[in-house]
């Protein structure tokens, strides 16, 4: 338990500096729209070809930390993947990865997880079903948790339409109007909101696309762990199916599961006579 305890830690910190880099990136395009509407409406010319720039740069930056972001992703998965396997089908985690994954923080400040064991609430014997019943229950969680992050980018999207709109309205139409406006440099603002735009519409689609895929591998994984014997087999073909959806997609915000993880551990568990766990 303690050497599972430790992958949840690790696991858990791998996830967190994901999370970082994708806010940071999300942020950098949110701050980049202010300040294009903000030189707009300043109307200099040169803060207008200076931010307009600039907002063509940081749709690369912020590709970049998602790349950054992405690499911490993946090896979190990883962690998840191997917890999957030792606690659903009862089985050790090789000494060679367990040396792998703690090499991956060596020098880091690691905080420990915050959440008390156990983790899954199944409580049936390790074997196929009990990897179908624990897999399902972690979808369930992205599935819905997936959900709410879409509509938070969604609230996102508008803001961004809003700025687009005033751009297109301050700068095409009112000071083009009075023959202040410097019309290209307006003009590269509005196709770098575009982009900006473009980039939070891009990470709805991702959302919504793992919330499917979620749903997808919840209903598989809860047939399976349902049926009278599902073999080794099948279920390690539902979980990889559902890992493969997750690899390409953006982290939960952890501000999410601490809203509504309880809320969703007690639903879930309302289906289930196990233990719940504790946040």
């Amino acid at each position: 338990m303690d050497r599972q305890l430790a992958l949840h830690d690790v696991r858990n910190h791998l996830y967190d500096q994901a999370e970082k880099w994708w806010w940071w990136s999300l942020g950098l395009t949110g701050a980049m729209q202010i300040i294009l509407l903000t030189a707009v409406i300043w109307n200099q010319e040169t803060a207008v070809y200076i931010s307009g720039f600039i907002a063509l740069v940081v749709p690369l930056a912020a590709t970049w930390l998602r790349v950054l972001a992405g690499g911490y992703s993946g090896k979190g998965d990883k962690v998840r993947r191997l917890i999957l396997y030792a606690e659903g089908l009862g089985r050790d985690i090789p000494p060679q990865e367990m040396s792998t994954i703690r090499s991956w923080t060596i020098g880091e400040s690691m905080k420990p997880a915050p959440f008390e064991g156990p983790y899954f609430a199944s409580n049936l014997e390790p074997g196929p079903k009990k990897l179908a019943d624990i897999t399902a229950e972690s979808a369930f969680f992205t599935k819905n948790l997936a959900a709410k992050a879409y509509r938070f980018l969604v609230g996102a999207f508008v803001v961004s339409l809003l700025i687009l709109a005033a751009i297109i309205y301050v700068g095409l139409i009112v000071e083009k109007g009075t023959g202040n406006a410097p019309v290209l440099g307006n003009v590269i603002l509005l196709f770098a909101s575009v982009l900006l735009g473009g980039d939070v519409l891009l990470l709805m689609k991702r959302y919504n696309g793992l919330k499917a895929a979620a749903g997808a591998a919840f209903d598989r994984c809860a047939d399976l762990r349902d049926r009278e014997a599902p073999t080794t087999f099948e279920v390690m073909q539902a979980v990889e199916d559902y890992h493969l959806a997750l690899v390409p997609s953006p982290p939960i915000p952890f501000k999410l599961y601490k809203r509504y993880g309880g809320h969703l551990n007690e639903v879930y568990r309302s289906s289930h006579s196990t233990p719940s766990r504790t946040e």
